[in-house]
């Protein structure tokens, strides 16, 4: 009698593609619940974002399970930590001893030209986990990732820092700001927190930024007006395009007008469209569609290009961007 064969790692990855077919079923749970106490990593990764698709927050003991064997055990790339937290976050279960963990957590691998610490999207993961579960100290420890090597944690250190709020926030945010981050997201969060937790101070500071010589400072401020939506910020924008003649700084300022999405600013862009020089109003229209699905910002930008002396150059324009 011939041995059955013993299914492949692709084959128990299929089953649990299959699992799709019946979501709520509590043989799908079971097996869900079988798999993540699995050796594999591949397997229990995969587990955890089904958990996650299918809502089954009754599986926060088995994935916290496998979140502390794999702390233990081989987990090549850290997929399996990882996506355990993303889970536990999407299904909004505040593991506060798992987040600082996996906070703290460095895991180095090969890789041509030497080792990578591929654990940055775990420590990032966790530190959204901290920052929303409410835990009293979630400041003092996600300040230790705004110096991370790696850029993910920054961001979300950042981010979560400004979601958190407090009294010890805000000047941690500007400190980061000041000390300044070679990536534009890290303090773009940080700007954002700022405007989000105490806008009447943090306008006056975002200002004196805007007089930085350092252009990425200068950058992210200038998104960081622009999609926080306040309206006092769409002035500052305004006047910062008046006073700028770099090219990559003025298309920020000009997609932070469209990312604040107030009546002021878009008319600031559409009359730039119908009576500026040629480049700033091709620059208007590549800025403005960012809305290109908006009929009413179509039209609008349609209507301005017809005003313009440059309209023939700027149709065409306007239908490549748009398009």
């Amino acid at each position: 009698m011939a041995r059955r064969r013993r299914p492949s790692l692709e084959d128990r990855l299929d089953e649990l593609a299959d699992l799709r077919n019946d979501p709520s079923s509590e043989a799908t749970r079971e097996h869900l619940d079988l798999t993540l106490a699995s050796g594999e990593s591949l397997l229990v990764a995969k587990a955890a974002r089904l958990a996650t698709e299918f809502s089954l927050p009754e599986l926060a003991d088995p994935l916290a399970k496998a979140f502390d064997r794999f702390m233990d055990s081989e987990d090549k790339g850290c997929l399996a930590k990882a996506a355990v937290a993303a889970a536990l976050i999407e299904l909004e279960i505040d593991n506060v001893p798992l987040f600082l963990r996996g906070l703290r957590h460095v895991q180095y691998e090969g890789s041509y030209g030497g080792q990578q610490d591929v654990a940055a999207e775990l420590r990032a993961h966790c530190a959204v986990g901290l920052a929303n579960s409410g835990h009293g100290d979630a400041v003092v420890e996600l300040v230790r990732l705004l110096v991370d090597p790696e850029n993910p944690p920054r961001i979300a250190a950042a981010r979560g820092i400004g979601a958190v709020g407090g009294l010890e926030a805000e000047p941690v945010l500007r400190l980061k700001l000041l000390a300044g981050d070679e990536e534009p997201e890290v303090l773009t969060e940080c700007c954002l927190g700022l405007l989000r937790l105490s806008p009447r101070r943090s306008l006056p500071f975002m200002e004196e930024l805007l007089a930085d010589k350092e252009e990425i400072r200068r950058e992210a401020v200038i998104l960081a007006l622009g999609e926080s939506r306040l309206p006092e910020a769409v002035p500052l924008l305004r006047g910062q395009w008046e006073h700028t003649f770099d090219r990559g700084l003025r298309r920020a300022i000009l997609l932070g007008l469209v990312s604040s999405r107030s009546d002021p600013a878009l008319e600031f862009l559409f009359d730039l469209v119908a009576e500026g020089d040629r480049l700033a109003a091709a620059e208007a229209i590549s800025a403005l569609a960012v809305l290109r699905h908006n009929d009413k910002i179509h039209r609008q930008a349609k209507d301005a290009v017809e005003k313009s002396r440059f309209a023939k150059d700027l149709r065409q324009t306007l239908r490549r961007e748009f398009r």
